[in-house]
């Protein structure tokens, strides 16, 4: 599904950056207190949302500036292209 495709491709985002430098999956994890066993597409697809907003503001603190607003730039483009490329029809697909 159409919508599975959007949260894989999202999760996907916030894991290559968590895991983009060594150690920075074990230093996210203990700040935002999220086990590192979810740190993965299935996990994140089914956190909650506000577990979710307190792993990626501690990922964005551990990035530093730069990379964090990469990180947003990519979620951005990544919501873009779907937007672009299915419009509402993503809830109906």
């Amino acid at each position: 599904m159409v919508k599975d495709q959007l949260t894989s491709k999202l999760a996907g985002i916030i894991l290559q950056y968590a895991r983009m430098k060594e150690g920075r999956l074990t230093r996210v994890s203990d700040m935002c207190r999220i086990n590192r066993n979810e740190f993965n597409i299935r996990g994140l697809s089914r956190m909650k949302f506000h577990r979710l907003v307190r792993l990626i503001y501690a990922l964005h603190l551990d990035l530093g500036y730069h990379d964090g607003q990469q990180l947003v730039k990519d979620i951005k483009a990544a919501l873009d292209k779907f937007a672009y490329d299915y419009d509402e029809n993503l809830f109906n697909a």
